[in-house]
């Protein structure tokens, strides 16, 4: 991995190759000089497409500015493309060129430093390229190189990295457990290097963009995001103290403004650091106003924040970074009311041009969802940033890396190489899901338990239960260390069934969108008295990790949530229970949000058999001991609403019914009416029937009768002719004419 990338023209290979090899004397040795045979851009190379390969691995520039390199189209091409990868950018003036040779956007710069200048030219770098015959020798300003080594350093690029063990805790273990690293840990954070890199980039690229500014980081549960952010990330934002300000970490719990990892207490916290004279009322009030009142105290903040750069020169204040680990917190039944208030004054606060603030959050994928549309946050863009799993090539340093630090202190540690190799084989085998909190699990066992003489031996390994008991082996212990307590049971199924009720619904939770367990931080002072004893004993183990809260109560969690998944007996009770906690959770989640909405009836959405099933868990003293007077009150209501429901119905039924039996008995008079009708119509038909076929036999005798006149008047007019022709025989037309016409008159007559 080139942490730092040296870009020059060719005609200035010597000078280069003389600022490689002062930064290896420095510390500096793991960096990219196109002309290294070993890490440079070697020969049918796509030349464009190693160097953005290799800028992108660094994480710093170093250009190497001459009155050539001004004229190299290419040289420019390198640093437009490292600008665009948001790397630091260091200008090193050579070869006589002048800061009024520099173009104004080039010296916008991280630092800008004249090797040339001066006359306190130190010893000669002797170097050699391939083609001379002769050694040459270059000349650099003292001054401006011990300039660069602090720049280098104010950079976040201190060879020595950060120091281990730390100043203020010489004795603290080097395998920190399931715990998240903290800040005081960014010593000890191997193997995330190139996300490390490659994040600070990303974060350079926001800071320059226009509010809001908002980075999410996403991963799986084990992935170790916490450690990425306290211990990666946030330790080199404070040592960039020209551009960044980061607020102690921010996680919601069940109380994202107040709690004891809150909003007021990072803002406490930060204002003792810098001498400022707010109250703590004052900050509680400012955060109940909001945004209004909040963000003249972080201009005050911002402003006292402010350093000179590298050059001595005053710049402007730097960005506040807000920190939020676990956001996944914010979406949870408990604490929601304040989780709601705080989205909202996130949301004002980052469309603030003045001061600059960047909110910075780790949450887990299949939580992200949430935080995406939640209605306070649904307007306001938010880029993203995908932690992978711990890639396999670096667990070694995961293993090796903090007992290297430890070599040359009052405490060495080795780490025999057998056992180094048996890890990484369980590491293997066990695949990627909770790989990461397991193997700091049982590193921090092996330490803890087996480090006095100065070594872990496989054979050490293999008692503790390798990784995949290691889990086991501690709940043994600590059972076995319980039933040494006389307040506690002899028997170990009589233990076991108190520590279940210790921690369940206490400490472990099924979240009802997802189905999947979470990990809750509970008050000691809320776990059943009878259970405490024990859960001492797991805290002792470091199955559990404990803690005080801002009101001085004690707290307890499970160390990480992968042991939720990974402790057999409690994987196996959350299973158990999965229906009943999800219910749980359902009913406090609605009951915080009808308390949230004045008690509105509306948001009684628990009816019917939903409800039954709540109601059920009354019958559980354990989950009942869960809710609260809110929640109990919201059931109630939930009650008294499905009784009015049911009332309603029945009344609805009844009045259905009467109205039926009103419409059977209006249909039967009507069909009374209708046979009435029926039969008189019947016997009104049957008349017309008898009438119609009287007429029939009528017309049909008027017929006959017609058609005989008509037979009798053809026969006649038949006869008149006839006796008409005899006349006409005898000539004499007149008569017969007469004759005829006369005939004719008369039978018309007739």
């Amino acid at each position: 991995m080139s942490q730092i990338f040296i870009s020059h023209s060719s005609r200035n290979n010597a000078e280069a190759k003389a600022l490689s090899e002062w930064l290896i004397t420095e510390g500096w040795d793991d960096q990219f000089l196109d002309l290294d045979p070993q890490r440079g851009i070697t020969a049918g190379e796509q030349w464009e497409k190693a160097l953005h390969q290799a800028a992108g691995r660094c994480d710093a520039v170093l250009f190497l500015v001459s009155a050539d390199w001004l004229a190299s189209d290419w040289c420019r091409r390198e640093f437009t493309i490292a600008q665009g990868l948001g790397k630091r950018l260091f200008v090193l003036l050579i070869g006589g060129t002048k800061r009024s040779d520099v173009e104004a956007h080039i010296k916008e710069i991280w630092q800008l430093v004249d090797l040339s200048g001066g006359t306190d030219h130190g010893a000669a770098i002797e170097v050699t390229l391939d083609a001379d015959i002769k050694p040459r020798f270059v000349y650099f300003s003292q001054s401006a190189l011990t300039r660069l080594r602090e720049g280098l350093k104010k950079a976040g690029l201190d060879p020595q990295s950060f120091p281990w063990p730390p100043a203020d805790d010489p004795e603290r273990a080097p395998y920190r457990g399931m715990r998240p690293l903290e800040f005081a840990d960014a010593g000890i954070f191997f193997g995330r290097e190139a996300p490390t890199i490659e994040m600070l980039a990303q974060l350079r690229g926001l800071h320059a963009a226009a509010p809001p500014r908002f980075m999410a980081i996403l991963g799986a549960s084990g992935a170790g995001k916490s450690s990425f952010l306290r211990a990666g990330i946030l330790p080199r934002l404070k040592r960039d103290d020209r551009y960044y300000l980061p607020l102690p970490v921010i996680r919601p719990e069940r109380a994202a403004l107040t709690g004891m990892s809150g909003l007021l207490e990072s803002l406490w916290t930060i204002r003792q650091q810098f001498g400022l004279g707010w109250t703590r009322k004052q900050l509680t009030g400012a955060i109940e106003t909001g945004a209004s009142a909040l963000l003249p105290l972080l201009r005050q903040l911002a402003e006292h924040g402010q350093v000179l750069d590298p050059e001595g020169q005053a710049v402007a204040p730097p960005t506040l970074v807000l920190a939020i680990d676990q956001a996944e917190e914010l979406f949870q039944s408990e604490g929601r009311e304040e989780a709601a208030r705080f989205l909202s004054l996130l949301h004002d606060l980052l469309q603030a041009e003045s001061p600059r603030i960047l909110a910075l959050c780790t949450i887990r994928s299949d939580s992200y969802e949430h935080l995406q549309s939640a209605p306070e946050l649904i307007a306001m863009p938010q880029r993203t940033f995908s932690l992978p799993p711990l890639p396999k090539g670096a667990y070694r340093q995961v293993i090796e890396g903090p007992a290297a630090l430890l070599k040359h202190s009052a405490r060495p540690l080795r780490i025999e190489p057998k056992l180094t190799e048996a890890l990484l084989r369980d590491v293997e085998e066990g695949g990627a899901k909770d790989a990461l909190p397991l193997l700091a699990f049982t590193l921090e066992r092996l330490y803890a338990d087996y480090s006095a003489d100065g070594e872990l031996s496989l054979q050490e390994y293999e008692d503790l239960g390798r990784i995949a008991g290691a889990i086991e082996t501690a709940v043994d212990q600590a059972l076995k260390a319980a039933q040494t307590n006389p307040k506690l049971p002899q028997d170990r199924d009589a233990c076991l069934k108190l520590l279940r009720c210790g921690l369940i619904p206490w400490m472990a939770g099924i979240d009802p969108r997802t189905n999947l367990p979470y990990r809750k931080v509970a008050r000691l002072a809320q776990v059943p008295e009878e259970a405490r004893a024990l859960i001492e004993h797991f805290v002792n183990h470091r199955l559990l990790a404990k803690d005080t809260d801002v009101q001085g109560q004690a707290t307890v969690e499970p160390a990480h949530e992968a042991l939720l998944r990974q402790w057999t007996k409690l994987r196996g009770w959350l299973e158990e229970d999965a229906a009943a906690l999800s219910t749980l959770e359902s009913v406090k989640a609605a009951s915080r949000d009808w308390v949230a909405k004045s008690k509105a009836q509306t948001w009684l959405i628990h009816a019917g058999g939903r409800l039954e099933d709540a109601e059920a868990l009354h019958q559980r003293s354990d989950l009942a001991a869960n809710f609260d007077s809110d929640d109990r009150a919201y059931l109630a209501e939930c009650r008294k609403a499905e009784a009015e429901r049911r009332d309603s119905e029945l009344r609805q039924a009844q009045e259905l019914a009467k109205t039926q039996q009103q419409l059977n008995e209006q249909q039967g008079r009507v069909v009374q009416r209708t046979r009435v009708g029926l039969v008189v119509a019947s016997g009104l038909l049957v008349l017309a029937l008898i009438a119609a076929t009287l007429a029939w036999r009528a017309q049909d005798r008027a017929e006959n009768e017609t058609k005989r006149a008509e037979k009798s008047l053809t026969q006649a007019a038949e006869r008149a002719l006839g006796r008409a022709q005899e006349k006409l025989q005898a000539d004499d037309s007149r008569t017969s004419a007469a004759y005829l016409a006369e005939s004719l008159g008369y039978k018309s007559y007739q």
